[in-house]
């Protein structure tokens, strides 16, 4: 589970159009054991990683969809590393969103 902010920055020009880039920070909740407790029965909880706040970048592409151009549709991915040493990869293998 995480809570995410990014900025993008667009080099061709075109704000929610092309290849963009940015950092990102986030808070994220991770535990191995609430994933996979069936196979780590006597896991010790104690190595829980819990919440954390981290740091990354962003890559991907955009699309502005329709005739007005208001359905933005954008593929991409990342990582963050998370100030307990962390990191957390990210796909994003489709994000919709509404421009106006």
């Amino acid at each position: 589970m995480s809570a995410n902010a990014a900025l993008r920055y667009y080099p061709g020009g075109i704000p929610l159009k092309g290849f963009y880039l940015g950092p990102r920070v986030g808070l994220f909740r991770h535990s191995i054991y609430e994933y996979y407790e069936e196979l780590y029965e006597s896991y010790d909880t104690g190595e829980e990683l819990g919440l954390f706040v981290a740091v990354g970048f962003e890559l991907g592409y955009a699309w502005l969809l329709g005739t007005s151009e208001h359905l933005s549709i954008s593929l991409g991915g990342g990582a963050s590393r998370g100030f307990n040493g962390q990191v957390v990869p990210m796909l994003r293998f489709i994000n919709i969103g509404w421009a106006y």
